[in-house]
């Protein structure tokens, strides 16, 4: 075989490795509990921010139970010291107990289900917000500063084995 075939073959199986590289490929468990000074909150949203633009995000319930989904998919990817937000906006649906954390809970939707619910919540809080103008803004129940990755101060550590016990606790 000549050279230039050579090269092209290192290429090719180069980008075949990096393909199935992909983020989100090494996704882990993300669950834990958001409190703020201590006590359970449910109905807050927590997005963790990665470098790369890309967002896991969760809803709280059950006191203050979430589980994250990276790009719609159940778990999160491994990172220390990564940037996170939450908010908990007025007349958002609180998610029934179907939807705790795990999938011991007899009737827990599958991770499809919860993503659905999830988009439902986000498209009912943007009809709220159409007529900006009439003042129809719905309100963050938590302090401003964190609805914000560069002012929340809140960091999350993914470990790479993943973990159920993430431990986010806000002070007001």
């Amino acid at each position: 075989m000549n050279r230039s075939l050579y090269f092209w073959l290192f290429i090719l199986s180069g980008m075949v490795l990096l393909a199935g590289c992909a983020p989100g490929e090494n996704r882990v468990p993300a669950e834990g509990v958001l409190t703020i000074d201590g006590q359970p909150v449910d109905g807050a949203s927590i997005t963790v921010h990665y470098g790369d633009g890309n967002t896991a995000q969760g809803v709280t319930h059950d006191q203050g139970k979430f589980e994250l989904a990276y790009l719609g998919k159940q778990g999160a990817v491994p990172g220390s010291k990564l940037k996170t937000s939450v908010t908990k906006f007025e007349g958002a649906d609180v998610p029934t107990t179907a939807f705790t954390a795990g999938k011991s809970t007899p009737g827990s939707p599958d991770p499809a289900e919860l993503s659905k619910f999830n988009q439902q919540q986000a498209q009912k809080m943007m009809e709220k917000t159409k007529d900006l103008k009439s003042g129809l803004v719905p309100k963050n129940e938590l302090p401003e500063k964190f609805a914000k990755p560069e002012t929340s101060g809140i960091t999350v550590d993914i470990p790479a084995g993943g973990s159920k016990e993430l431990k986010i606790d806000l002070k007001k």
